[in-house]
């Protein structure tokens, strides 16, 4: 991973399909969900790492607690990872409340990003 003191996280934001839907309310199929990270700092090329979990501590994918998401900055300053939750078994739902995944927690910075 690229350690820069100046590079810092501006926005993380799930997104859907090869154009980059905002996500909304629900989703077709939450492994074809990408991830951007808009970055300030950090030059082209910089190996950035981005952990998922849940704000709960309970799994976010069956016997997973955290997936560890790894990928370089491009020249605009923004991380784009394309579909990187497809290899999980994703919990999509709280199994003690039965309520269903926010997504829109991802996009607010919910999953904490480390520079190292």
């Amino acid at each position: 991973m690229t350690h820069r003191p100046e590079g810092k996280v501006l926005a993380i934001r799930w997104t859907e399909g090869p154009d980059d839907q905002p996500v909304g309310d629900a989703v077709n199929h939450a492994a074809d969900l990408n991830l951007i990270v808009t970055t300030a700092g950090y030059h082209a090329g910089d190996c950035i790492k981005v952990e998922v979990r849940s704000d709960d501590g309970l799994d976010v994918a069956e016997g997973v607690a955290r997936i560890t998401l790894t990928g370089r900055v491009g020249a605009d300053g923004r991380l784009r990872l394309s579909e990187p939750l497809r290899p999980y078994t994703l919990i999509l739902s709280n199994p003690e409340t039965d309520r269903p995944l926010d997504l829109s927690k991802g996009a607010s910075r919910q999953e904490p990003l480390s520079k190292n």
